[in-house]
């Protein structure tokens, strides 16, 4: 959510904020 431009591996803590991979 907070890092979008980054990969959804980048963030473990919020991978399931972004909803792409999660």
């Amino acid at each position: 959510a907070c890092g979008a431009p980054v990969s959804p591996g980048a963030i473990p803590a919020q991978r399931e904020e972004t909803g792409s991979h999660g």
